[in-house]
């Protein structure tokens, strides 16, 4: 059988082609294709089926995933000891009456624009893609070999969870990255690819396990997600860091924070925290604040700015942050704010800042006993913080 080609461009810098696309853009683009001996196409060839494949790129191990049609995702491959994907834009042979092949095209941005760095050139056969991986120049040459993976077949690596099974329906791509073995660290596990670190608690529910690992594949999905595409090769890079941290045990409840810092390309970094409290059997989440059912129920988002302004720091490099904390227009909104527990008392982190202000976002906790009357003594959790 004459095997279908197909032709790939690996473009992580270079926009996706437009009505709006200039005449000096577009002949930028259609170089990049030439490198590889390719232009570009919108479709893939008759028989060339989208999916997910696996196999070698010369040793390395590497998941190509060709996108179905109409669908937001571009095309992608990544290593599979990385998990990071690299964008792929689709294309075709430049020569119509060649063998048909898959050509793909590694770019990196250097000053103004990209250069290639490699190309992938492939025959599809069946459920199988065969070819290699070759410089621009021709000068190194990897064979590569790619079958089609069959989801159904691939098993759990990881304890089966809700968000386990929902990210192989919803990305399969990122789930093949992530459904491995995870490191262990003190008190939780590491995810290998993001970096990505939650607490685990021994003897604890398996369904409270269940949600911290599944919060955890959320985040480093996240992580993936940011490191992956046109990011791969920014000429500053972009960066990923995200850790849940345990700040409150006890009988019925469990509380945490997520720290996150990344540069996911454009102008500056950023970082956030997101505070988590789950049932400790169920390992649903709990609503601490403001609505009938919540632990403090009388606690209004009026109430919460009141008191995160009462105990925002007054001196040293923050002072001059009073300004941006105390707009007044925030003070109606629960989402302004995030909540977690900890020893001390109810930790409250500002969500609304903008960028230019994010110095200023400053952990305040408020005691317990300070609250204590906007508390609903009938929650089922009001003994876990107010012990008789």
């Amino acid at each position: 059988m004459r095997p279908m080609l197909l032709l790939l461009l690996l473009s992580l810098t270079a926009p996706s082609v437009s009505s709006a696309q200039t005449s000096d853009e577009a002949a930028a683009r259609a170089r990049l294709f030439q490198s590889c001996g390719g232009v570009e196409s919108g479709t893939l060839p008759t028989g060339v089926a989208p999916g997910l494949y696996r196999g070698t790129l010369g040793t390395q191990a590497i998941t190509l995933e060709l996108s179905k049609p109409g669908t937001e995702t571009a095309d992608r491959y990544s290593y599979d000891r990385y998990g990071v994907g690299i964008a792929l834009d689709r294309g075709r042979a430049a020569d119509r009456t060649a063998s048909y092949a898959l050509v793909a095209a590694e770019s990196v941005f250097q000053g103004d624009g990209s250069v290639v760095r490699g190309c992938l050139n492939l025959a599809a056969d069946g459920a199988a893609l065969g070819g290699q991986w070759f410089t621009p120049d021709g000068k190194k040459r990897l064979p590569v070999r790619l079958t089609r993976v069959d989801l159904a077949t691939v098993p759990l690596a990881l304890p089966r969870s809700p968000g386990l099974l929902k990210l192989r329906a919803t990305n399969p791509f990122f789930f093949l990255a992530l459904n491995r073995p995870w490191t262990k660290v003190p008190g939780g596990l590491k995810e290998p690819s993001s970096g990505v670190t939650y607490p685990r608690l021994a003897g604890g529910a398996p369904a409270l396990n269940a949600a911290l690992q599944d919060l955890q594949l959320d985040l480093a999905a996240s992580g993936l997600d940011c490191l992956s595409g046109n990011g791969v090769n920014l000429e500053n890079g972009t960066d990923f860091s995200g850790a849940g941290t345990l700040s409150w045990k006890s009988a019925r409840l469990v509380s945490l924070h997520e720290d996150v810092d990344y540069f996911c390309g454009g102008a500056h970094p950023d970082n956030y925290t997101a505070g988590v409290t789950l049932d400790a059997r169920s390992g649903k989440a709990v609503r601490l604040t403001g609505k009938p059912g919540s632990l403090w129920p009388a606690l209004s988002a009026q109430k919460v700015q009141a008191l995160y302004l009462a105990g925002y720091p007054k001196d040293g490099d923050i002072a001059e942050c009073l300004d941006e904390i105390s707009a007044p227009e925030i003070s109606a909104e629960y989402d302004n704010y995030t909540f977690y527990l900890t020893p001390s008392g109810l930790a409250l982190w500002p969500t609304y800042l903008p960028h230019v202000a994010g110095a200023c976002a400053e952990v305040v906790t408020v005691p317990y006993a300070r609250i204590r009357t906007l508390a609903d003594p009938k929650s089922g959790y009001f003994t876990d913080v107010y012990p008789r």
